[in-house]
């Protein structure tokens, strides 16, 4: 048999997955966990325009060398997206599950593609604690830092609570969440939290659900910038106190573990 013929052979059986979830919710942790398994390929966001250009994950930096210099137009990777995942996939490596990383706050028209296409497997990682996301994004907004490990001398930046905007973010993550939630669900796809993307049981769901050996990939150490006690991360903890105990959502400052 040719090399093209096998090729196409475990092209066809090879599964595709999407890893569906919006901003700051431990998505470039859980695909290169995804990655780290013998029997899967997991890139980050392709639709993404440092993702697909950035160097510090390997994976996706290999694959972008093996494409045609045309997909370097985000507008066209957009615009073909089906061409374009196609090409992906016949310039990937043997695998038994490829995975892409998508942000739901990405282009529509692919969104509504990826979940409307019969054979794709759906993963729906969430974060509920809305004041870890929400924090996270004003500390990459305000500090510029993304996913960067402090030293041990390393000095933590810190936000400033606003009851306003924080309020406004948890409203449009609760409607992005249930909308993918339920598409997911009519497309017998699996849901995963954060804190279960972080251990191994979770993963080995996650590992079931592709049908792939389920020896762990990945540390569950993982490091991240923000400090573990979440009101750390905050210049005025006090308002941030106030705000969860008139809610009653006192489960959003324990460790997400």
């Amino acid at each position: 048999m040719a090399n093209s013929d096998i090729q196409m052979l475990w092209l066809m059986v090879m599964k595709r997955f999407f890893l569906l979830t919006m901003p700051r919710t431990g998505s470039t942790m859980m695909a290169e966990r995804l990655d780290s398994h013998p029997d899967i390929t997991c890139y980050l966001g392709l639709f993404d325009r440092n993702e697909f250009t950035g160097r510090h994950h390997p994976t996706t930096a290999a694959l972008r060398s093996r494409l045609d210099d045309r997909w370097e137009d985000r507008e066209v990777r957009q615009r073909e997206h089906e061409r374009f995942l196609d090409e992906v996939s016949e310039k990937t490596p043997e695998c038994a599950a490829m995975g892409f990383k998508f942000h739901l706050s990405g282009p529509r028209h692919v969104a509504m593609w990826i979940v409307s296409t019969p054979g794709h497997k759906l993963v729906h990682l969430t974060r509920p604690n809305r004041l870890a996301t929400w924090s996270s994004i004003e500390m990459v907004r305000q500090h510029g830092r993304n996913n960067a490990t402090f030293g041990d001398a390393g000095e933590r930046p810190t936000i400033a609570f606003d009851v306003e905007s924080f309020e406004a973010h948890v409203k449009s993550r609760d409607i992005a969440d249930n909308r993918c939630r339920a598409l997911v669900r009519a497309n017998d796809g699996l849901e995963i939290s954060y804190a279960e993307a972080r251990g191994g049981e979770g993963m080995q769901r996650v590992y079931r659900f592709l049908d792939v050996g389920c020896s762990l990939g990945g540390s569950p150490n993982v490091r991240k910038v923000n400090a573990e006690n979440i009101l750390d991360r905050f210049s005025n903890p006090d308002a941030v106190i106030a705000w969860i105990e008139r809610e009653g959502r006192t489960e959003w400052l324990l460790p997400e573990i």
